[in-house]
């Protein structure tokens, strides 16, 4: 784990006299995020991703405060925070951390190590390698997917190891009440076991064909259901370019594609170009922001019934 213990001093001092500058302000940034004193009646958890924050959420049932530091707009992974914004981050309770190499941030913000929870950590072995392939999308400027794939909670036993991890996190907490915790931990666990059951009834009638990606972040979908996706740099708001269409076609040409994934839903100009090659699509959200609807368990239900839907349409 890489907490950023060796920063230079310099660096910490900068960060001290922040605190201190904020500290002195009439009303705070902490204030008006809403975790101002007299809100910590509660232990704070920060969460780096939206599903580590529904896992914490879920499981304290009204226990804790979760704070989300991390814009909402974009991919939480890639989000690069100012110092100021740390600063709740920092005077949390409890860091929950990805691992797998996502919120790079955290390999060069000075974090508590006492405080973190490497959600991922017991199953390092089990990793993914991303392709590394330098593309924009959003605010946040160039970037690529290389090193470790790092949506493991896609994959729903990979989910449950990470709700555990928390489960444990939250454990350690004053104020919190381990025997709730380790009941909705079950109740959490029985709830992934039944997506799992329902998107492996989807993967069977995927078997042996061939699925195309709007981006490469099914990785770990993929391995837990056997599903032969090929990924593309694609974004659902920004039309596909002409060179990307052609990568496309050459795709095509080796082998047709049942039906494409999209992380969102995409523009007509995309919709339109797939159509024309007759390449149905679906949204598949990863959920790794906050959604404008529901909660993760109703956005991972959502992604399998669409794509059955969808295959029933094709099977007509």
């Amino acid at each position: 784990m890489i907490t950023g213990m060796n920063r230079m001093d310099s660096k910490l001092l900068a960060l001290l006299l922040v605190v201190v500058t904020l500290m002195g302000c009439g009303r705070s940034q902490m204030e008006e995020s809403g975790f101002e004193d007299q809100a910590r009646t509660k232990p704070v958890v920060a969460a780096v991703n939206y599903p580590l924050g529904y896992f914490a959420e879920f499981l304290a049932e009204g226990e804790i405060e979760v704070l989300m530091p991390f814009s909402r707009d974009g991919d939480p992974a890639f989000w690069e925070p100012t110092d100021k914004a740390l600063i709740p981050v920092m005077e949390a309770d409890l860091i929950l951390l990805n691992g797998a190499g996502y919120a790079k941030w955290v390999g060069t913000a000075f974090l508590p190590q006492r405080k973190l929870v490497d959600t991922s950590g017991s199953f390092e072995s089990k990793y993914l390698q991303a392709e590394a392939k330098k593309h924009q999308h959003g605010p946040q400027g160039e970037h690529d997917h290389g090193g470790n794939a790092f949506t493991t909670w896609l994959d729903p036993d990979l989910a449950a190891a990470q709700a555990e991890a928390v489960a444990i996190g939250l454990k350690s907490l004053k104020g919190v009440d381990a025997v709730v915790i380790d009941q909705r931990l079950k109740l959490l666990q029985e709830n992934l076991e039944s997506l799992d059951m329902a998107m492996d009834k989807v993967a069977k009638r995927l078997a042996g064909k061939r699925i195309f990606a709007s981006h490469p972040v099914y990785q770990y979908l993929a391995r837990k259901y056997q599903l032969g996706i090929h990924s593309f740099h694609w974004e659902p708001d920004v039309e596909i370019t002409e060179e990307q269409w052609k990568e496309l076609d050459e795709e095509l040409t080796k082998k047709r594609a049942t039906l494409v994934l999209w992380e969102g839903d995409p523009i007509g100009a995309n919709r339109l170009g797939l159509d024309q090659r007759g390449v149905p699509m679906v949204v598949f959200d990863p959920c790794g922001n906050v959604p404008d609807e529901g909660d993760y368990l109703f956005v991972m239900q959502e992604n399998i019934q669409q794509l059955s839907a969808m295959l029933d349409r094709l099977s007509e």
